[in-house]
């Protein structure tokens, strides 16, 4: 089968109405430079550096706990436990997948180049205070061009109050026969929905 691109794929998600993607939060590394205290030892080379926090005799300026010359964060502070500074900003929650009803049905089962083709379609009712369902149609020929090329095609379509959407094109002259497909979408407030169906391309049916 061959690949095809939906335009409405691309609205469905501009609309919002698939489940958001978060982003994971980054994870810190902690610098090890200098030791965990994150300053190089002030102790003489070739002897072991002291890690009871006892100041050095005759260090000025020095306090109980704390190795001359350096600076001790707080026990409780995020530099001292390692630990990110919360960002402030709360985690996405998904919006829940929502299936909009949808039914839909062509005219002719099987149609002539020249001819004309009708899209009767039903969906979800205009939510009170909402807006109409949007559609979205496009026809994939046999020769794998679409409806730009031969007709049948609607990239900003929109159902009535009833959730009723109807569409007519003529089927251009040059139109390859075989089987053609008709990809649709829906989406609006109560949810979003896809269906293909197929109709032949004949000379004479």
């Amino acid at each position: 089968m061959r690949n095809h691109r939906w335009g409405a794929l691309a609205l469905v998600c501009a609309l919002g109405v698939l489940p958001a993607c978060g982003n994971a939060g980054a994870k810190t590394k902690n610098d090890a430079k200098g030791g965990p205290s994150g300053t190089p030892s002030a102790t003489p080379s070739g002897t072991a550096a002291a890690t009871s926090g006892t100041p050095s005799p005759g260090a000025p300026g020095s306090t109980p706990g704390s190795t001359p010359g350096s600076s001790v964060a707080p026990s409780g502070s995020a530099a001292a436990s390692g630990k990110p500074a919360a960002s402030g900003s709360p985690s996405a929650t998904p919006s829940p997948w929502r299936t909009a009803p949808l039914v839909a049905t062509l005219a002719k089962q099987c149609a002539t180049p020249g001819s004309t083709q009708t899209l009767n379609l039903q969906t979800a009712p205009k939510p009170k205070d909402g807006e109409n369902m949007i559609v979205v149609f496009d026809t994939l020929y046999p020769d794998g061009k679409d409806g730009k090329v031969y007709g049948g095609i609607d990239t900003n379509g929109r159902a009535n109050n009833e959730g009723a959407y109807v569409n007519t094109w003529v089927i251009a002259l040059n139109a390859p026969t075989g089987q053609a497909r008709v990809d649709i979408a829906v989406a609006g407030e109560p949810g979003t929905a896809t269906k293909q169906i197929y109709f032949d391309i004949k000379k004479s049916c």
